[in-house]
């Protein structure tokens, strides 16, 4: 079992880098105020009852019932589940997998395909509760690694590395070999994918190139705490870090991935759940002087945004609240509800993304 030191530690780092967004507000053009009847997006939906060993596929249209589900597999109960759609319409899946001594790097990439009874096991030793990166152009990246040895009053020291998968055959092939606490795939620009890796005493972030090889530095050094992460059309990548002096202040930020100017864009005492739209637009969460959600009239929802749609009008979120009813929703750039599916009680659920 990890001893209590890197446990801890990495409760605080996965829990800064998994946690979604606040409720969203725009600081660009405003977007329409209502969904087009004509306008019928179906996006992938995967559902757990609670404790369960399965996840269940669901091609939906929000705003409609959750129809049956298309495909589904087994995994280890209460897994994190994580997923992405593919260009092909198939969905990639990161779900606990193996049982051991730390959850780490206990879980597996899956493929699920549409009427297919039997998902695709692609390869094991993928980090814990992270999300497969998907180029624009079709390319698997994973984060993989085993853990180190236990050593009493350190925090543990793993060994890391980035990998590309073929999707349809399971190959792997390594890009990169670290060693550390975390290698984060924080988005992909051109031919470069956003590594936000964390070692002891070091947090920077780094472009690598996924032909070559090749790293670029893009921040040497920052705080450990960043998360949130995404990359604009435009080529910025958005996160948002604990400022370097004051750590009771949260900083919003934009890197231009081309000439690596920083931009601070938003702080608060509160964390802002930046995400960059893939027309350069930046949506971040309420700030301390609003008291209502934008979205209806209940106080503080969660919005999770997990993808935008290609015509950059919506974007697709799972939606929070202090009830136990959450459920998937498309909302505007002004953080206006526009359609909403509610879950099943008892389940937990995770948003791929839109189908193509």
């Amino acid at each position: 079992m990890d001893n209590l030191e890197s446990k801890v530690f990495r409760t605080i780092a996965l829990a800064f880098l998994l946690v979604g967004g606040m409720v969203t507000l725009s600081v660009a053009s405003s977007s329409r105020p209502h969904v087009e009847e004509s306008k019928k997006d179906r996006v992938a939906i995967l559902t757990t009852p609670d404790n369960g060993s399965e996840t269940f596929l669901h091609i939906a249209e929000v705003g409609q019932p959750l129809p049956l589900p298309v495909a589904s597999f087994q995994h280890l109960p209460n897994a994190a589940i994580k997923g992405v759609v593919m260009q092909d319409g198939s969905v990639l899946v990161v779900a606990d997998y193996k049982p051991g001594r730390s959850r780490a790097f206990g879980s597996a990439l899956f493929r699920l395909t549409q009427g297919s009874t039997e998902a695709k096991l692609l390869c094991d030793q993928v980090d814990y509760a992270s999300k497969p990166l998907v180029t624009p152009t079709g390319r698997v990246f994973v984060s993989r690694g085993e853990p180190g040895p236990e050593l009493d009053g350190k925090v543990r020291v793993d060994s890391l590395s980035i990998a590309e998968i073929n999707p349809q055959t399971g190959e792997i092939k390594t890009l990169r070999r670290s060693t550390g606490y975390i290698n984060y795939l924080a988005g992909s620009f051109g031919s470069k994918i956003v590594v936000y890796e964390v070692k002891p005493g070091l947090a920077r972030l780094l472009a690598i190139d996924i032909d070559m090889g090749a790293e670029i530095m893009l921040m040497s050094s920052m705080p450990g705490f960043a998360r949130d992460f995404s990359v604009t059309g435009n080529g910025y990548l958005v996160f948002e870090n604990r400022d370097s002096e004051r750590r009771d202040l949260w900083i919003a930020e934009r890197i231009n991935l081309v000439s690596g100017k920083v931009e601070r864009i938003k702080e608060a005492t509160s964390p802002l759940g930046p995400y960059g739209w893939s027309d350069g637009k930046i949506t971040w969460s309420n700030l301390p002087e609003n008291t209502k959600s934008r979205l209806g009239t209940t106080p503080m929802k969660l919005v999770d945004i997990q993808a935008v749609s290609s015509d950059n009008e919506t974007a697709l979120a799972y939606i929070v609240q202090k009830s136990s009813d959450s459920y998937v929703a498309l909302v505007n750039s002004k953080g206006e509800e526009l359609v909403a599916t509610h879950l099943p009680p008892h389940t937990s659920f995770s948003v791929a993304g839109f189908m193509p």
